[in-house]
């Protein structure tokens, strides 16, 4: 049964006549979204080696793989993952503006301590220690007795080593957080209790100000922006500034296999219709032009959910910004273009989209 729904690496399956993506790596993630999330789940992990395969997807396609899967249903996903690309999905998940949602948080760490509990411990312990320190200074009492003093321990607490008794503020967090605790204190007891102790005079509002800033920091490397920042996009633009014989063809970045490997396939894959923009794409016969224009499809959606403030609970969402920024592409190729493919073209190669948009 896995063998029938094992995406064909040969064939080229555009929804379009002539394909938009040509090259093996496209095609096989370009197939294996076409499968369902149960279906994508069960190839992955009878792929011979699913920790290299996921570890080597763009973070926007880990994404849109794992919305595509579903939440409830990613746990084994999860655990294959790179932290990196842990770190990707709580930025986009956890964060409402410039403030980090607690009720959003706990889920996480439900699901990332199921997933692999001792790999986020450690996380937790260095790079992620900003967020463990905000998270249990909103999650948890911390009440730090004598070891060698018997006393009885308080309903809802229970105990680590070193004397400290702990109780979660929701009690539907206890176990999550218990074992979460549990494994840091077996990974690092020293720095586990540090951040116990440190708790008590802990200052959220700052450390919160400084995990948004960095937060920005990498996602602006993907497109999202702050949202009046983002805002800019729909700003109107003036064809003048867009005539092709102004611009020399763009200088391509992505001069090496490991770039190219990171750029994004399926969010230009949901540009869907077929129009102007995909016939221009189509026709594209330089991989590494057609890379630049996956690569910058996805940062221009990137930015137009940070501009209309969404939160992508849902697969579709996404899926609509991608159909929108499509759509504001192709008007603006009709209208500068007129029915030249070809022109069309060069001025896709002359400009980059979130000019054109």
């Amino acid at each position: 049964m896995v063998a029938q729904s094992q995406p064909n690496f040969e064939a080229s399956h555009s929804r379009f006549e002539e394909p938009v993506l040509r090259d093996k790596h496209s095609a096989f993630v370009k197939d294996l979204y076409s499968l369902s999330g149960n279906k994508i789940l069960v190839w992955i992990l009878d792929h011979k080696n699913p920790q290299e395969l996921v570890h080597g997807l763009p973070y926007e396609d880990f994404f849109w793989l794992f919305k595509k899967i579903g939440e409830d249903d990613c746990l084994p996903l999860l655990k294959l993952a790179s932290v990196d690309q842990w770190e990707y999905l709580l930025d986009l998940e956890i964060w409402k503006k410039d403030r980090l949602n607690v009720a959003h948080t706990s889920l996480w760490m439900k699901r990332l301590q199921q997933a692999d509990c001792k790999r986020l411990a450690r996380w937790l312990l260095s790079e992620g220690k900003a967020l463990a320190y905000y998270y249990f200074f909103k999650s948890i009492q911390v009440e730090k007795k004598n070891e060698d003093e018997d006393y009885d321990l308080p309903e809802g607490f229970f105990r680590l080593d070193g004397g400290f008794q702990i109780k979660a503020i929701y009690p539907e967090h206890q176990e999550t957080i218990e074992n979460i605790l549990r494994m840091m204190a077996s990974e690092d007891f020293d720095r586990c209790q540090t951040l116990l102790l440190g708790i008590g005079n802990f200052l959220p509002a700052e450390v919160e100000e400084e995990m948004y800033r960095l937060r920005n920091v990498r996602l602006a490397e993907h497109g999202f922006l702050p949202f009046e920042e983002a805002l800019s996009i729909y700003a109107p633009l003036d064809p003048e500034d867009l005539a092709i014989e102004k611009k020399p063809e763009l200088p391509n970045i992505l001069l090496d296999d490991e770039s190219r490997a990171m750029v994004p396939v399926l969010p230009f894959y949901h540009a869907e219709v077929k129009n102007m923009l995909t016939d221009a794409a189509s026709r594209i016969m330089d991989p590494l032009f057609l890379d630049r224009i996956r690569l910058e499809f996805a940062g221009l959606c990137n930015h137009i959910l940070s501009a209309d403030g969404i939160l992508v609970d849902d697969i579709e969402i996404l899926s609509k910004t991608c159909r929108k920024a499509a759509g504001y592409l192709n008007l603006a190729l009709e209208r500068l273009c007129g029915n030249s493919i070809s022109s069309a073209r060069d001025l896709l190669r002359s400009h980059p989209l979130v000019s054109i948009f």
